[in-house]
């Protein structure tokens, strides 16, 4: 088996319960926490939004990804934000999206310009700013056991070549 060298270390990940999450609050979603490249999604004021290869989830209702996430058994982290998000703002941004797949596009592009970060080109640039900028409160983990030791190692390119496989696919 490969060891996968990490491209981000985690520590002190809070296993989700009722009374670590507070659906009102930001998160910033790391979907298939362990898989190159993970996938990105952001809440707030209870509501998810993702931008997909096939489309996007928008003004989803957050109990429905916590049953998604919980049925599939997804290792996920929802990494609460030290920020208020206003629910507008969310919708005109995601509005302005059609789907990632269009040159340079990714699931990170919509929380860039909602998140006010123009520079990250992957979760782990994107992470060190708010980590920078105070601006993360705490991990909390989805199915995430000992055995989890960081988002992999993965490049720009490993992105595009994911998002080429999806579009194939579809």
């Amino acid at each position: 088996m490969e060891v996968l060298m990490s491209d981000r270390k985690i520590e002190n990940i809070i296993p989700y319960s009722t009374n670590s999450f507070q659906s009102e609050k930001a998160y910033l979603w790391v979907w298939h926490a362990d898989k190159i490249p993970p996938h990105l999604g952001l809440s707030t004021q209870s509501r998810y939004y993702s931008l997909k290869s096939n489309g996007k989830d928008q003004n989803v209702c957050f109990e429905k990804v916590i049953q998604l996430i919980d049925r599939k058994k997804i290792k996920t982290l929802a990494i609460e934000l030290n920020c208020e998000i206003e629910l507008a703002k969310v919708d005109r941004v995601f509005e302005s999206y059609k789907m990632n797949s269009i040159a340079g596009t990714t699931c990170l592009s919509p929380i860039k310009d909602i998140l006010g970060k123009s520079n990250p080109s992957k979760l782990q640039y994107l992470l060190d700013e708010l980590e920078l900028g105070q601006e993360i409160v705490k991990y909390i983990g989805f199915n995430i056991d000992d055995s989890f030791s960081g988002i992999p190692y993965y490049t720009e390119q490993d992105i595009l070549r994911r998002l080429e496989l999806l579009d194939n696919d579809a």
